[in-house]
């Protein structure tokens, strides 16, 4: 691969210095056939310009070739794999059913049970796989969704993380269309941060209401000079929590390309409230 690179730049270079040279010798040649004069310079120099962006196309075409055929190689790779998984994990998790409405003993169905959610793991990476494919090439549809029924299932996966927080939900019937894998990753973010940078015993406090989704936490709230960067990617407030400091900037980029407004309120008494505007959906 460093090769190949290597090749590419000294190529490039050859053909850029290549085209230069065309270039001059032919200003040389027109000002000699002309004769020289500001005007004949000013002609010549127009027609060297009109060479010069039709050679400055086949030195970029030449330039990101390479990375060109290297990057339809590897998403028509990351296609295939993508389907040659799906088709076993899929096999695994039907024939896991099978064994589980079968199977009595108590040992053997917890066995089957730890098979079959490291078969939803294996899932949920394809599914993240493809939503990053079809990001890549601006083919991810919008569906439909519920959106009080969505936060509800998105809450029982945070049961028991800390049994110290409660979290407290008031969601109002909604419907809205978006980027399903997209809105997972922002409502998971915010209520993992919710959890994690909470005070001990606290609550999370998740509210639906005219298409605004509102998640406060009762910490101690973030510094009104921090908040501008809170949502750079590998920026964390507090560095002795767990994390790579990448959640907030997904939340912005689902909000930003699916047209969602995102707000924040925070202070030392009531905590961070992060408020998702889906009324502004087209």
């Amino acid at each position: 691969m460093k090769n190949s690179e290597h090749e590419l730049i000294v190529s490039t270079l050859i053909l850029f210095l290549f085209c230069n040279l065309i270039i001059f010798f032919f200003i040389l040649e027109t000002l000699r056939f002309l004769g020289f004069t500001p005007e004949n310079l000013m002609i010549a120099m127009g027609l060297a310009l009109i060479i010069a962006g039709g050679f400055g196309y086949l030195i970029a075409k030449h330039a990101i070739a390479f990375s060109v055929s290297t990057h339809m190689m590897l998403r028509k790779l990351t296609k295939n794999i993508l389907h040659e998984l799906n088709i076993p994990v899929s096999t695994i998790k039907g024939n896991v059913h099978l064994l589980k409405r079968k199977e009595e003993n108590e040992t053997s169905l917890k066995r089957l049970e730890r098979i079959e959610k490291a078969s939803d793991s294996l899932i949920e990476l394809y599914e993240e796989l493809e939503y990053v494919i079809k990001k890549e090439i601006k083919a991810v549809e919008k569906e439909e969704i519920d959106l009080d029924k969505f936060i509800e299932e998105r809450v029982e996966l945070f049961d028991g993380v800390n049994e110290e927080i409660e979290i407290i939900k008031d969601l109002e019937p909604t419907t809205i269309t978006t980027d399903l894998q997209g809105l997972k990753h922002a409502v998971d973010n915010l209520i993992s941060n919710a959890i994690k940078y909470n005070n001990n015993k606290g609550s999370v406090i998740i509210t639906l209401k005219d298409k605004k989704l509102f998640i406060q936490d009762s910490g101690i709230g973030i510094e009104a000079d921090k908040i501008a960067y809170i949502f750079n990617r590998y920026y964390q407030e507090d560095k002795t929590k767990q994390g790579e400091g990448i959640g907030l900037s997904l939340v912005k980029s689902f909000c930003d390309e699916n047209k969602v407004e995102i707000k924040i309120v925070s202070n030392k008494e009531s905590g961070t409230t992060f408020i998702l505007d889906f009324s502004t959906v087209l």
